[in-house]
């Protein structure tokens, strides 16, 4: 990443010495503009790529809080089930 001064930035237009030297000097602050627009290109695809990844974490971590909770009822019910199935069996086992 290069870095450009202050009077890069703020003299695009310098003084005519020679005929060539205006279309070198505006050549140059064409690529230096240029390259500025790419920087500026790369630092939002970076921020667009963080906004993604950070997201993609709070989702992540909002799934895993619902799995939890479902393994949580899964369990409950299990045990549930499990206590009925012994209450009926003896149960039956009284009645026979």
């Amino acid at each position: 990443m290069s870095m450009f001064t202050k009077g890069d930035l703020l003299d695009p237009q310098p003084e005519a010495d020679s005929g060539g030297t205006i279309s070198k000097h505006q050549a140059e602050w064409d690529r230096k503009m240029h390259m500025m627009d790419k920087q500026e290109k790369e630092v939002h695809q970076t921020q667009l790529k963080l906004i993604r990844d950070q997201t993609m974490v709070r989702d992540i971590g909002a799934l895993r809080h619902e799995v939890g909770y479902a393994k949580a009822a899964i369990d409950s019910l299990k045990g549930a089930f499990e206590q009925d199935r012994v209450s009926t069996a003896d149960a039956m086992s009284v009645l026979e």
